[in-house]
């Protein structure tokens, strides 16, 4: 895409970079922001999930390697996508589900291909990077795979507040 279909700037035509800058910004709501972060962790948390539940297709015997606490995770992943996906709907970070999952249009989550889902976790990563920020969570000039969620209980698992 091009700077001028972007912003409307043009570097033939200097007065375009000044209205541009010019232009009146609205800042969001700290409300918004939060919430939007706390989007971008539930949907963080089912891109983990999807990498557990592909383990579980793993043959049995490289199941049977991995520690007592990954086999746990990984034997009870596909309640914890339903039970997530239940709250992250209750709590309207997902629109709605499909076959107890997370919708990503018309299809499961867990329907989604490898390099789908390495899609979701770059946006994900590259929108959580950003809120991170926002909310002195990280460094600017970190990856995406670097993001870490800003608090250690992801949104999908947090206690309901009082209202």
């Amino acid at each position: 895409m091009s700077l001028f279909f972007l912003t409307g700037v043009s570097t033939l035509n200097p007065d375009t970079v000044t209205r541009w800058l010019e232009k009146e910004r609205v800042l969001r709501d700290s409300g918004e922001l939060l919430f939007a972060r706390q989007v971008g962790e539930a949907w963080n948390w089912r891109v983990r999930a999807s990498y557990l539940r592909r383990i579980k297709e793993d043959p049995k015997e490289q199941l049977d390697k991995m520690p007592a606490g990954v086999k746990t995770l990984v034997r009870n992943i596909d309640s914890a996508i339903e039970q997530a996906t239940v709250r992250a709907l209750a709590d309207k970070k997902i629109p709605h589900s499909v076959d107890e999952d997370f919708p990503v249009g018309e299809r499961p989550f867990a329907d989604l291909k490898e390099d789908e889902v390495t899609e979701i976790a770059d946006i994900t990563g590259r929108r959580l990077l950003a809120l991170g920020w926002i909310f002195h969570a990280n460094e600017w000039d970190i990856s995406p795979s670097d993001v870490k969620d800003s608090s250690t209980v992801p949104s999908v698992w947090a206690p309901v507040e009082d209202e």
